[in-house]
């Protein structure tokens, strides 16, 4: 750990150019961090945290709650599509969230099948849709497979259409 008022130069601590930076502790929080130094003196005294609150209440920024979720104006019910595909936004405490990816969304048919058979769905089982399309997530057209098992059924369609 660096000690306060250390210097050093940009590429020894992974910024890119010839700056220098300093090692400095914020003046409102006290959190260390790199800060580029500009004319010997550190170009901000503040983090980003205690700046914006700085900022926000002397009103040159506006701090309006950041809006997420149903609160966003952008919110569609936390449905969206890619790819052909619906994805659904479920939240940690559901039951079938390690599903989900990064982003906290499932595929609806991957949800649907696991929902009916009242489990979380393992990786390597594989969503088919009967009707072969994509958005059509009703239970009678979802069929569960292994992913071989995905492989040869695609194949011998595809054989069977040339």
């Amino acid at each position: 750990m660096p000690e306060l008022g250390e210097v050093r130069k940009a590429t020894e601590i992974g910024h890119h150019g010839s700056s220098k930076w300093v090692w400095h502790a914020c003046i409102d929080c006290g959190q260390e961090r790199w800060v580029q130094l500009i004319d010997n003196k550190p170009r901000r005294l503040r983090c980003r945290t205690c700046s914006a609150k700085h900022w926000g209440e002397i009103g040159i920024i506006n701090l309006r709650p950041n809006r997420q979720g149903s609160g966003h104006r952008n919110w569609k019910g936390g449905r969206k599509r890619a790819h052909g595909y619906i994805l659904v936004l479920l939240y940690p405490d559901n039951f079938f969230y390690p599903m989900t990816d990064k982003r906290d969304y499932v595929l609806e048919h991957r949800l649907v099948i696991a929902i009916h058979l009242g489990r979380c769905l393992l990786p390597w089982e594989v969503v088919h849709h009967k009707n072969g399309i994509m958005n059509d997530n009703r239970l009678e057209n979802l069929e569960l497979l292994t992913n071989s098992d995905h492989v040869k059924l695609h194949m011998e369609l595809k054989a069977m259409n040339n």
